[in-house]
């Protein structure tokens, strides 16, 4: 589990196998160590993008179901990403993790992701 202290939005690179099951726990916390509440939004997406050109290649969303987050703890900053494999060759990519409302958008944490067999 990774606890990460978000202010506004952390930059953090991710590295994991494309080939292995991904379930990942990750718990957001302010810089006094309480969960942050994120149940005011909608739903959370993660995207993931090409570095060459940043067009969206995979989206992790709280509605998918083969690419999915798992929000039902989000009032304590809980968010629960996992599928079976992520269908990308070996790489470097760009992830955007993100919460909206119908009216807002807030990135939560942003990266690049480092996909290795």
């Amino acid at each position: 589990m990774s606890t990460i202290n978000l202010s506004p939005a952390l930059n953090q690179d991710l590295s994991t196998k494309s080939i292995d099951l991904l379930n990942t726990t990750i718990i957001f916390k302010d810089n006094l160590g309480n969960p942050i509440n994120f149940s005011g939004y909608s739903h959370a997406y993660l995207q993931i993008y090409s570095q060459a050109d940043q067009s969206v290649l995979l989206t992790y969303s709280s509605t998918g179901s083969t690419y999915k987050i798992d929000v039902s703890q989000w009032n304590i900053g809980v968010f629960i990403i996992s599928c079976n494999s992520i269908p990308l060759s070996a790489g470097e990519y760009l992830y955007n993790l993100y919460v909206n409302t119908p009216t807002k958008q807030q990135s939560v944490m942003y990266g690049k992701l480092i996909l290795v067999f």
